[in-house]
């Protein structure tokens, strides 16, 4: 019978081992959550291993050698659980290095503690052993110490099952019989445990290795079976990672479960520590993605992320994660590259709008943006005005230096528009050498002065490529909406084009605003 027992316990320790192995042999897909589960299966092991070989001991001496030797599993398994089950439910933003420390400082005492059996016996207060049937059976004396270290490792126990508790409550019944799977788990080493220390197991041997090699067989039918540990496939390495769009992987608490090579290269923050943490903690700094993550719709983002100098575009789009009873348990968070896409877009949506040789708005998008400030306008109030210009004796320059030159002057003066104006401004090519500027919030008297300040620069500009002598100067026509209840887009252009016709015949050079007496022309 002893040497049964004795056996038993070995290949526990065994096949307690290997799932350590294996359980960290996962840390690149599971992240810290198989780190510290390994530890707790390591731990086990020591445990088990310890006790099989104190049940082998024939003297008091041997019989303490071994008790040391167990007890630094004992201490260890404990914190190593409540660790995993921080992370596993969600709340690993709370496991910090300091406060790792301080969860083992009662543990590292009590090992210490234990290496004084024989001596001080600060932890077993005096040993003895005796023979019950076939078992050589190690008593002791409560002391303090092992009384405080009970209690202590008991509380990690019970934080533990209250953390796996709140989980299943509010979780989904896929993820609820996963985590009601480790939950079980939790209950047969400890209560093995208490049972030996308060003498109530058969013939007083300690149960907890047994109990520990039932939950290290529980624990693998939910790693291996169930996906305890991720939600993803064994295929994901070759598959998930290999995807050119980024994977964001959600349970339903917001928790994050997965995410591939590509998401880690449009968030480099993100590590294997992530996994386990709540999405919102690890999105803190990304505006966008906090929006994304709260927002329960399907719609399509755009998230534009800015490697070196070139920018990275994304469509972004959430998807529901569904069990096999269509009960949803978690979301997927697609991010789909579409960087050359978008720049084409751009390039089209540029040329759709602007005029190919001076780069201001084209006649047609000019009119559209004219269009929505007239909107605004009778929406809000207030004011705006508009004004056209044409370049005085331009038809010159073409006659004497070439259509290249007029081309120069053409594009000399729109970049100087767009330089000068301000941002709110829009600036438009009207048709050869007439150009429309559209000023939001400007009244009458300060749209003349935005004029008077254009037709200043442009009477003394110089262009490269042309004798310094060419000078083009410019008429301008200016409209305000002052207030006006009637307004359209051709009344403001016939208005501003009356003016112009009256610059023009009144000298050149000129700003003319709009009169009535222009109408009646």
């Amino acid at each position: 019978m002893r040497l049964f027992v004795i056996f038993i316990l070995i290949i526990s320790s065994i096949i307690l081992a290997f799932f350590a192995a294996i359980t960290h042999s996962r840390r690149k897909v599971s992240g810290n959550s198989a780190n510290f589960l390994s530890g707790c299966l390591l731990a086990l092991t020591i445990y088990s291993l310890g006790y099989a070989l104190e049940l082998s001991s024939n003297s008091l001496p041997q019989m303490m050698f071994w008790v040391r030797f167990e007890h630094i599993g004992i201490q260890l398994a404990a914190p190593f659980w409540f660790l995993f089950s921080l992370h596993q439910t969600g709340n690993g933003k709370w496991i910090t290095k300091r406060r790792i420390a301080l969860l083992y400082i009662i543990p590292v005492l009590s090992i210490i503690a234990a290496q004084t059996l024989g001596s001080l016996n600060l932890l077993h207060k005096n040993p003895r052993f005796s023979w019950i049937g076939p078992f050589p059976i190690f008593f002791y004396d409560l002391t303090i110490f092992m009384i405080l270290s009970i209690a202590y490792l008991s509380l990690l126990l019970l934080f533990s099952s209250l953390l796996f508790t709140k989980l299943i409550v509010n979780t989904s019944a896929e993820l609820r019989r996963q985590s009601m799977l480790i939950w079980a788990s939790s209950f047969i080493p400890w209560i093995s445990g208490l049972m030996y220390v308060f003498k109530l197991s058969p013939m007083h041997l300690d149960l907890t290795p047994f109990g520990c090699i039932a939950t290290a067989l529980i624990v693998s039918i939910g790693l291996f079976k169930k996906n305890m540990l991720t939600l993803v496939p064994l295929a994901r390495d070759v598959i998930f990672d290999g995807m050119r769009d980024g994977v964001l992987v959600l349970n339903k608490l917001g928790m994050i479960i997965d995410f591939n090579r590509q998401l880690r290269k449009i968030f480099p923050n993100l590590n294997n520590q992530s996994i386990g943490k709540m999405a919102l903690d690890e999105f803190s700094q990304q505006t966008m993605m906090q929006e994304i993550i709260k927002n329960s719709a399907k719609n399509q983002n755009e998230i534009t992320v800015l490697e070196s100098e070139n920018s990275e575009f994304y469509r972004v789009k959430k998807t529901n994660l569904n069990d096999q009873n269509h009960h949803s348990v978690g979301e997927i968070i697609t991010f789909y590259h579409y960087t050359e896409e978008k720049k084409l877009l751009d390039k089209l949506q540029i040329l759709a709008s602007h005029d190919n040789l001076t780069g201001v708005f084209n006649r047609h998008h000019f009119f559209w943006l004219v269009e929505q400030e007239i909107a605004r306008y009778e929406r809000y109030g207030g004011n705006f005005s508009l004004m056209i210009f044409d370049l005085d004796s331009f038809k010159e320059v073409n006659d004497v230096y070439g259509h290249l030159a007029g081309d120069i002057v053409l594009k000399k003066v729109a970049s100087t528009c767009l330089e000068e104006l301000r941002k709110i401004d829009s600036v438009g090519r009207f048709g050869g050498e007439e150009f429309v500027i559209l000023m939001p919030e400007t009244d009458l008297e300060k749209g003349k002065q935005l004029a008077e300040r254009l037709r200043r620069l442009l009477e003394n500009l110089t262009y490269v490529g042309l004798p310094d002598d060419v000078r083009v100067t410019a008429s301008f026509g200016l409209v305000s909406s002052n207030n006006q209840e009637a307004i359209s887009l051709e009344k403001l252009l016939r208005e501003a084009d009356s003016a112009l016709y009256r610059a023009k015949k009144t000298g050149k050079n000129r700003i003319c605003v709009f009169e009535q007496a222009d109408a009646n022309r």
